[in-house]
């Protein structure tokens, strides 16, 4: 029988093996004159397709969110401030639109707030850059 330590170990290495699967995809972009498009998303077990995305600021994004899996997740995003701004139920088989606007540049976060989901992959960023010259919000 495997002492604790064995375990404890095993079960580490676990953990990390799993979170060095959640790597960030190739960046999704929404153009400065975009605003208002749907991103369509892609909520599976333990990752959400695509989960790297950039937008300018001032941005107002309709995530489409399409929960493929056979059990109910959440997405949370929250600001630079760790702040909440969007959390909504994502009911298994079902599509739920959810509108972000996005006013101050920086990296803003999203994940399942369901336990360890984010720990395994479910969690992704916006990143929201500034405006160039001449173009209003």
């Amino acid at each position: 029988m495997k002492t604790m330590s064995e375990v404890l170990v095993i079960c580490s290495m676990l953990v990390l093996l799993l979170t060095g699967c959640a790597s960030l995809q190739p960046q999704v972009s929404v153009s400065e004159k975009e605003s208002g498009k749907v991103v369509e998303l892609k909520a599976e077990s333990f990752k959400f397709e695509p989960n790297n995305i950039r937008v300018f600021e001032g941005a107002m994004i309709i995530f489409r969110i399409e929960n493929s899996s056979g059990s109910a997740h959440n997405f949370t995003i929250i600001n630079r401030q760790k702040q909440i701004l969007k959390e909504v139920a994502l009911p298994a088989k079902e599509a739920v639109d959810i509108n972000v606007s996005f006013a101050d540049p920086g990296v803003y976060e999203f994940f399942c707030d369901k336990p360890l989901h984010s720990s395994f992959g479910m969690k992704g960023q916006v990143e929201v850059i500034k405006r160039g010259p001449g173009i209003s919000k």
